[in-house]
């Protein structure tokens, strides 16, 4: 039921926000959601998740990002054959008795990103192609995405 509520709120918003002249685009998604006194509210809390959904949830990330992203070692050396290596890899320490692990970047990556750090890309966001107009940040819990949170 929530959903069909913000998706038809969402429907007017960007129906209307195609012709937006007097309003901007926040405070025409508040004056909608006050035009729809019987909902959809979005400013509802959400429950967060558990610790230990959120620890399997962030380890399984983690496990993936070292198996599958990958820099090529020979990226300075452009007479040798590209040589794919992690970008990431797990190191172990020891705190008192319990053995403690994180995941650190492979030097070379390091090197890299040093090297493109001072490179700005500046771009103006509102001139990025979109099919609709995100919702806009309305509240300290609510903005741009619907049907989650932003935290």
């Amino acid at each position: 039921m929530f959903s069909f509520q913000v998706l038809k709120l969402y429907k007017e918003f960007v129906s209307r926000s195609l012709n937006l002249k007097a309003l901007n685009h926040r405070e025409l998604w508040k004056s909608l959601e006050d035009s729809m006194p019987e909902g959809p509210s979005l400013d509802a809390d959400v429950e967060n998740w558990p610790a230990n959904i959120n620890l399997g949830i962030g380890s399984r990330l983690a496990e993936m990002m070292v198996r599958e992203i990958k820099i090529n070692a020979n990226m300075s050396f452009t007479n040798k054959p590209e040589k794919m290596i992690p970008a990431l890899y797990h190191m172990y320490t020891y705190r008192g008795f319990k053995q403690v692990g994180y995941i650190k970047p492979h030097p070379s990556l390091v090197d890299l990103l040093q090297h493109v750090k001072g490179i700005e890309m500046p771009f103006d966001s509102n001139l990025l192609p979109m099919v609709s107009p995100p919702i806009p940040w309305c509240s300290i819990k609510f903005g741009a995405f619907p049907l989650s949170t932003s935290e």
